[in-house]
């Protein structure tokens, strides 16, 4: 076995391979004529996937190790040369292997939009960047000539139904009724089905300040370089903008949102911009069931603890989103089963892990 093991949540974990995988990645490096690291891990995500700052020749380049089945190189490869295609910017590949899942990809450095916000840089600046870039490849005609999975009414679902799958769990201590379940989708299945017709994009799911990186040496979008778009998606327009806007890490002032929002249908196309809002709206409450319910999962079930720090944020935007009538059906099933939506963090965490919980909806 290969192992390492450093400190802090927000630094790399321990890392430990069989001989097998050693000597898979041992090979992959060999034949591209890079040696390893192992200092030169970075940070992981919420993932399996782990990545390396190693040395090639005369730069930099970042090795992309994804282990499990679940985290497969290829959909990174096709939405990473469509993005290109696209005159939009994500990383080179410079070396791939889709049979043992690695990947040597173009080092974009360390300045990601969080990063650069945090020492000072103006934060609207980079988000009319990332707006700017995100309304190209919305009105791009190619956008969706991309063979991905649809995001419709089971894929809306799933993601909301994370909420009740794993923080009721932390909140109660018991497993969630089949009662509750139903409930639930029933709930979403009429705020779903009230909702209006939505132009259809690429969506990228997780546009957002820690996946974007200021790249120097570019100019105009370009210089927003993408990460952590593999699980990409044909969905509707605004997921990415709400991703971006709404985000559970970084609160954006409304008054920012408001002109991000008039650059964004300046430099787009959008028909109907009442629609456009209602499904905005929408995708705030879905997508922050989803994250409340992601970050306790991976609590409880994947031992990664850095993302606790992050619920208040999500409860915040949660209880903004619910406010809007639209909503009404959720909230009286909340109310009925978890009662007030609290940040959940001294609970029993050895007996929620003992409990059978899964993602599983009554579909």
């Amino acid at each position: 076995m290969i192992c390492r093991i450093n400190g802090g949540e927000d630094m790399p974990q321990t890392v430990i391979y069989s001989e097998k995988r050693a000597d898979q990645m041992e090979h992959f490096l060999t034949k591209n004529d890079v040696v390893l690291d192992l200092a030169g891990e970075l940070p992981k995500d919420a993932s399996s996937r782990t990545y390396y700052r190693l040395n090639h020749h005369d730069k930099k380049v970042i090795l992309m190790d994804a282990p499990a089945e679940a985290d497969r190189v290829e959909p990174f490869i096709i939405v990473a040369n469509h993005l290109n295609a696209l005159g939009l910017n994500a990383p080179d590949i410079y070396a791939q292997d889709v049979e043992d899942n690695f990947l040597l990809l173009e080092d974009y450095g360390n300045n990601t939009f969080s990063k650069m916000m945090n020492d000072g840089h103006d934060p609207e600046d980079l988000y009319e960047l990332a707006v700017d870039a995100l309304a190209h490849m919305h009105m791009h005609p190619q956008a969706t000539d991309i063979h991905l999975p649809a995001f419709g009414r089971d894929e809306l679902q799933i993601e909301a139904g994370l909420l009740p799958n794993w923080y009721y769990a932390a909140k109660t201590g018991k497993e969630p009724t089949d009662v509750f379940k139903k409930e639930w989708v029933e709930a979403w299945d009429k705020v779903i089905e009230a909702l209006p017709e939505i132009e259809q994009t690429m969506v990228l799911r997780d546009f957002h300040c820690d996946n974007l990186m200021f790249v120097p040496g570019y100019s105009g979008i370009r210089r927003c370089g993408m990460l952590d778009f593999q699980s990409a998606v044909i969905g509707a327009l605004p997921y990415d903008l709400v991703s971006l806007l709404e985000n559970d890490r970084r609160a954006v002032p409304e008054a920012m949102q408001e002109r991000l929002l008039e650059r964004y249908f300046s430099k787009t196309e959008i028909k109907d911009k009442d629609a456009f809002m209602t499904w905005y709206r929408f995708m705030s409450g879905q997508r922050q069931s989803k994250v409340l319910g992601i970050f306790y999962r991976l609590y409880i079930r994947d031992h990664k603890s850095g993302y606790m720090k992050f619920i208040p944020q999500v409860i915040k935007l949660l209880e903004h989103s619910f406010k809007d009538p639209m909503f009404a059906p959720v909230v009286d099933v909340i109310s009925k089963h978890i009662g007030t939506l609290t940040f959940v963090e001294d609970f029993d965490l050895e007996a929620v892990r003992a409990l059978k919980l899964n993602n599983e909806l009554p579909l």
